[in-house]
This record gives structure tokens, C-alpha cells and sequence, in this order.
């Protein structure tokens, strides 16, 4: 039988009971910056129950920031010695109590690196952080394992086939009990539960690794994607940035799903994903504000003078404008009114421009249906040029 217990973090030092043997003494993690949960006092089992059991291990979880429990501490330190979670101590009784190694980074390139990196058990390896915590394998929200009512085993109601030969953690999950804990899974979870996943996670080496490497890998990962996509999406339309943006991504979350699924690897992914979306909509902006407003200026400088249809075209296809000479077969037309002189001589201005636009408009409309380019309006005459069709 394992017992649990827990340590006092912020400030108490009401100790009880007695706290089973050290897993680790003092100077095992001498001159190594570790930066270990520290108790400053503890609720242990009575020393009757304690000396007559296999070992014993504390439950304390290690919320985040958020008030999410994402990991344990594997050892908490008290006084100038270190124990055991309730999970590492189930998992050694499970392995017949082998020695506990630490396993430390044997090439450092910062000093301040806790070096820490993961502990053995037997054949099991228990990756920790540098605060010797380690990620808790959730399989899935309450119920990822099995459970047999406490009453229904006192009276005689649970076959014992169901309970032989397999480890049985006794807990509680009724919401009265103050036992329900905030995780990435569900947002009332029994932490009952959360011992089972990091004691299964042991014995299976299925414990999740976030080592040091992961935050260079995230630099290069941010700078390959950046660079492809700052250099690619401009001189891609919108549909294919869109494409070009949605491969990078789904590589970005292949390689992740990959490294988490086949190496228990846990590597950073909200930055990259940002980062991602910050270079797409930067691409937008600048086609929608600035693209577009050289396509409208293209579209006030010759609307009046080329065809709608045509500007439409150069607009969208601004590349196939050149100002290079070409050899053509062109419609020259020259239209002019005649006796004009006499006639405007008659007439008051607001008269004479009335006329002109009755004139002009009409032929203007004329030619842009034929596609025809007017080069240019002289008093009453009008100069027109178009490509032979």
C-alpha cells in the first residue's frame, strides 16, 4: 500500500504526522540550479500507518498561472530533503522499489541551466523542468479510467477478477470533497485521476518532454516560415497566398501533432501560429490599401480618354502594360464640326457647351464601345485612334 499526504507551500508551518523516507538527501543536487518546490510544513498519516506501508507520496499539483493544472512536481523539497509525488511513489512500488536516478544534461552552454532533465526508474524515464516538475498525459476528460464504487467493493458487490493484479488508487470525486481540479481536459476534474495519468504515463514512458532545445527550434521554425512567406505572398494573387498560408500552416500543425504524438514531444505552437496570421493579413492590407488604390488611380488617369472595359483589364493586369513600341494596323479618325467657328459665334457660352457635349458624348460613347482610345479633345474636335479588330 502507498499512502498520500501533502506539503504546506505559502507560509504554514503546522506539520503532522510523519512523513515517510526521503527519496533524495541534500547534497544529491548540490551546486545545481534547481529551482524546487520548497514545503514549509505538512499533513502526514499517523506514524502507526506509516511505518507499516510500502511507501507514501505527496498529491500536491502545480497549478499555472491561468489556474490550469498542466503538471505535478516530481520531488518537493522540505528542509534539506527531497520526497516523492504519489504517482512516482505508486510507480516505484509497481517496479518493486528500483533506485530513483536523476539524469542531468551532460554539455551546458548556459550556467544557469537547472541541467536537470529527467529521472529513472528502471527502464521508465520521468522528464521533468527545471523546477522538477513533469507534464501530467491526460488521456481524456473524467472516466479515461476505470472506477468502482468504494461501497460497492465493502460490500461484496465488485467481482474480485476485477480488482487482481492491477493498481487501484482510492480517491474521491463528489464536489463537496474540495477535490476537483481545473485542467486542459475538463474544468472539474477529480485529482484522483490525475495521479492515474501520471502513474500510467510512467510505467507506459508516455510522459510528455518540453526540453530546452524547444525554445531554439521555435526561433528557427518562426524565422523559415516568416522568411518563406514574407518573400512568397506578394507576388502571389489571393487565392494562391491563400493557399501558399494554409500549406505552411497545416505543415506547422503537422509537425506538431507528429512531435507530440511519436516523441512526446511538446514544442510551442501559438507564436508560430500568430506569426502566420500577422504576415497573411500584413499581405492583405498592403494588396487591399495600397494595390488598389494605384488600380483606381490607373482607372482616373486614362478612364476618360480608354474604354471602361479596357482600364478594367490593364488594371487587373497591370504586368501586360508596356511602354514599349509596337507596330500595329490602326483606325485613325478625326471628327471636326463643320462651320463651327460661325456657329459658336451665335451662341452664349452656357449654349455652346451644351451643344458640344451633345456632340461630344454621343461619339465618345460611340468609339468606347468600339473599343477605340480617344487621344485627345480640341474645341470641337476629337482625335481617335484603335487597334484594327
Amino acid at each position: 500500500m502507498v499512502l498520500g499526504y501533502y506539503f504546506q507551500i505559502h507560509g504554514d508551518t503546522n506539520h503532522v504526522g510523519q512523513l515517510p523516507a526521503e527519496i533524495f538527501s541534500a547534497e544529491s543536487f548540490e551546486n545545481k540550479p534547481i529551482t524546487f518546490t520548497e514545503a514549509t510544513g505538512y499533513g502526514a498519516n499517523l506514524a502507526i500507518l506509516q511505518q507499516n506501508t510500502v511507501s507514501a507520496g505527496h498529491f500536491n499539483p502545480e497549478p499555472d498561472a491561468d489556474g490550469i493544472t498542466r503538471k505535478i512536481p516530481v520531488l518537493i523539497k522540505y528542509g534539506e530533503h527531497y520526497y516523492d509525488a504519489l504517482a512516482v511513489a505508486v510507480a516505484r512500488a509497481y517496479l518493486q522499489n528500483p533506485l530513483m536516478e536523476a539524469k542531468f544534461a551532460t554539455v551546458v552552454a548556459d550556467e544557469n541551466y537547472a541541467r536537470l532533465e529527467a529521472f529513472q526508474l528502471a527502464d521508465k524515464r520521468i522528464p521533468v523542468d527545471g523546477t522538477a516538475a513533469t507534464l501530467i498525459p491526460y488521456r481524456g476528460a473524467q472516466g479515461s479510467f476505470k472506477y468502482v464504487s468504494a461501497t460497492d467493493v465493502l460490500n461484496n458487490k465488485v467481482h474480485p477478477e476485477t480488482l487482481k493484479n492491477q493498481i487501484v488508487l482510492v480517491g474521491t470525486t463528489a464536489p463537496g470533497l474540495i477535490d476537483l481540479r481545473a485542467t486542459p481536459v475538463q474544468s472539474n476534474y477529480p485529482g484522483v485521476e490525475m495521479h492515474a495519468n501520471i502513474t500510467s504515463g510512467i510505467l507506459d514512458n508516455n510522459i510528455k518532454e518540453r526540453p530546452a532545445f524547444t525554445n531554439g527550434l521555435e526561433f528557427v521554425l518562426i524565422l523559415l516560415a516568416g522568411l518563406l512567406l514574407t518573400f512568397t505572398l506578394p507576388n502571389l494573387n489571393p487565392l494562391k497566398a491563400t493557399l501558399m498560408t494554409l500549406v505552411v500552416l497545416a505543415t506547422i500543425l503537422g509537425i506538431n501533432f507528429a512531435s507530440w504524438k511519436y516523441a512526446n514531444l511538446v514544442l510551442p505552437i501559438a507564436s508560430l501560429l500568430l506569426m502566420i496570421g500577422l504576415v497573411y493579413l500584413l499581405n492583405v492590407s498592403y494588396g487591399f490599401f495600397v494595390e488598389s488604390h494605384g488600380k483606381r488611380q490607373l482607372t482616373g488617369f486614362f478612364g476618360q480618354y480608354v474604354p471602361p472595359q479596357l482600364v478594367k483589364e490593364m488594371a487587373k493586369n497591370p504586368e501586360v502594360n508596356s511602354l514599349k513600341s509596337e507596330s500595329r494596323e490602326m483606325t485613325v479618325l478625326f471628327s471636326d464640326i463643320h462651320g463651327f467657328t460661325n456657329i459658336s459665334e451665335g451662341l452664349d457660352p452656357k449654349q455652346l457647351s451644351q451643344m458640344m457635349n451633345e456632340f461630344l458624348t454621343p461619339m465618345t460613347k460611340i468609339i468606347h464601345e468600339h473599343r477605340g482610345t480617344i487621344d485627345k479633345y480640341m474645341g470641337d474636335a476629337l482625335w481617335h485612334f484603335g487597334a484594327r479588330q
